[in-house]
Order: structure tokens, then sequence, then C-alpha cells
């Protein structure tokens, strides 16, 4: 069965749903995310497009500014980033979010006792945020507990889903769950680490950019 179809089992019956994945062949990565992506893109950049700021405000004076994301300031101007390139970035650092868990769980399993499987691990990076990616397409609601819900979600999906795809030695399993769920957390709050240094060193650039143009050129002595 596809990825999409898988949604509604894991939210309504988790336990046999993973069960039911664990029998199947692992899914592609990018056949799975890459629809997904591609969709929460077009909808956060129609969104962006219809939006004063959807891409970035650049605001004469202090403050001012719309639109989803960080601000920077020189003394003259302000630019805040808009829902557009936020939401871009989202999506590709959550992408590389599903690439670091799936390499992360299958080096952990070992040391519960269970085998390095790549597809199994490929199955529980691919499958546990799924509610991650709904959650993309509800970006342009501006409302970020929905992210923060989607992401309890995933750790539970991971807590339950790690024993089941990679049976860890007896006695392991609520362990090698709660492992497995605290890795995607620690690759979630990397990532989003990672991501907000990107955005201030790239405002950070800007501001410096726009106070060097406004800087009065220097005097011709004679």
């Amino acid at each position: 069965m596809s990825f999409l179809s898988r949604i509604p089992g894991l939210l309504l019956s988790p336990r046999a749903t993973w069960v039911a994945i664990a029998a199947e062949p692992a899914p592609g990565l990018m056949r799975s995310l890459l629809p997904l992506a591609a969709g929460a893109c077009l909808v956060n950049l129609a969104v962006a497009m219809t939006r004063p700021g959807g891409w970035y405000t650049a605001v004469p004076g202090r403050g001012g500014g719309s639109g989803l994301g960080l601000g920077a300031s020189a003394d003259s101007l302000t630019v805040h980033i808009g829902l557009g390139p936020a939401a871009l970035s989202y999506i590709l650092f959550m992408l590389l979010g599903v690439v670091l868990l799936r390499r992360s769980l299958r080096r952990r399993a070992a040391l519960h006792g269970g085998v390095q499987d790549a597809a199994a691990a490929q199955k529980l990076a691919v499958h546990a945020p799924f509610a991650m990616w709904i959650a993309l397409f509800l970006l342009p609601l501006g409302q970020g507990w929905l992210t923060l819900l989607a992401g309890l979600h995933g750790m539970a999906m991971l807590a339950i889903g790690a024993p089941i795809l990679m049976p860890p030695s007896p006695g392991e399993e609520r362990r090698w769950g709660r492992a497995a769920a605290f890795r995607g957390l620690m690759i979630a709050i990397g990532t989003m680490v990672l991501q907000f240094a990107l955005y201030a060193a790239a405002l950070l650039i800007w501001a410096l950019f726009v106070a060097l143009r406004q800087m009065p050129a220097p005097g011709i002595s004679t």
C-alpha cells in the first residue's frame, strides 16, 4: 500500500498498522515524500503570492514587516522573511531530517540488541513523522502549535513502531521505543537550530549589506 493510504491507520490503530507496514517492502524515500513536499510547496507558495510580505518585506524605519519568519534591521531598514521562503526551508529541512532519522535508527538499533535493518529504518523514518507533513500544508494558518503537536505525535509513532519494525533483545522493547523517540526529537531540534542559524546568517549579511550601502561616501580631500 502507498504511504498516503497508511495515514488513517497510523492515526486510528497505530500498532496494527505498524505490523502491516513491517510485512511490506520499504517505500522509496523520494517517491513517497517528494509528492508531499511538492504539494506543500505549491500550497504555501500560492498563499505567499497573495499576501503582502509573502517573500520578504523591506520596511524603511523601525518595525513593520509582515509574514511568517524572522527579521533583521539596519538603522533605517528592517527586513522580514515571509511565508514563502520560510515554508520552502521548512520542507527542505524536513527531508533532511527524514534522511538523518533513517541513518540514526539503523545505527542505534544495535545498542538494544536489534538488527541494523536499513529497510525497516526507512519505513520508520518515512511513516512516523507523517503528521509533520500534514502540518506543512497548514503553515499558512500561522498556528505554530500544530507543528508542535505534530512533532509530539511523530515521537509517539517512533516509540510504538521501532520495537515492531526493528525488534530489540527481549525486555528492551520499551527502552528501544523511548530511545527511537528521543533520537527523533534530537534530530528535529538539530534541524530547527540549523535552519534558524542559516536564517540569522542570511539576515545579518543582508543587514550588513544595507548598512554599507547607506554609509556616506568618503569626502575627497584637496
